[in-house]
């Protein structure tokens, strides 16, 4: 903090912004991590750290990914950061890191929908299944779940 007051366009206050950062997130700070990580981004947008800042916000957002606590505003806010990023940096080539971090997430989340709707299924509620496998090939149609959503969706649909 010190040094960003010190000295707050120099390249160093980026470092230390970038660096304070990465401590906040081994702390699991990451609200505050991803924050410190948006102001490098804002008062630094043309240095070397700042492609880099991008994607420590999609890795942050990824580690905050639970099948048991969702919150979908994270997948959003990854989604927000990744065409921000494609856009401040189009030709950088941790833009595909970015984009597998939001692929995992949507895995995560697709999975999570696709057990509940198997739950009602073997509960005898295939109503109520069919809402869970038609959300997940609408909200995430290239994931696993996705395809075995699918396929539920067709055995329920002969039984009915």
């Amino acid at each position: 903090d010190e040094i960003v007051s010190l000295l707050p366009n120099c390249d160093l206050a980026a470092k230390s912004l970038y660096c304070k950062a990465l401590i906040l997130k081994s702390y699991e700070d990451y609200r505050e991590s991803i924050e410190i990580l948006q102001q490098l981004i804002r008062r630094f947008p043309k240095n070397s750290l700042a492609p880099e800042a991008f994607l420590q916000i999609s890795q942050i957002y990824f580690l905050q990914t639970s099948p048991k606590h969702q919150d979908p505003d994270l997948l959003d806010m990854a989604q927000v950061n990744l065409k921000k990023f494609e856009s401040a940096f189009p030709n950088d080539k941790r833009n595909e890191a970015a984009k597998e971090n939001l692929t995992q997430m949507n895995e995560v989340y697709a999975q999570s929908l696709y057990e509940i709707g198997r739950f009602f299924e073997r509960t005898k509620k295939p109503n109520a299944s069919l809402i869970y496998y038609t959300k997940i090939v609408a909200n995430f149609p290239d994931t696993k779940a996705a395809a075995m959503s699918r396929q539920r969706i067709a055995v329920i649909d002969k039984k009915l």
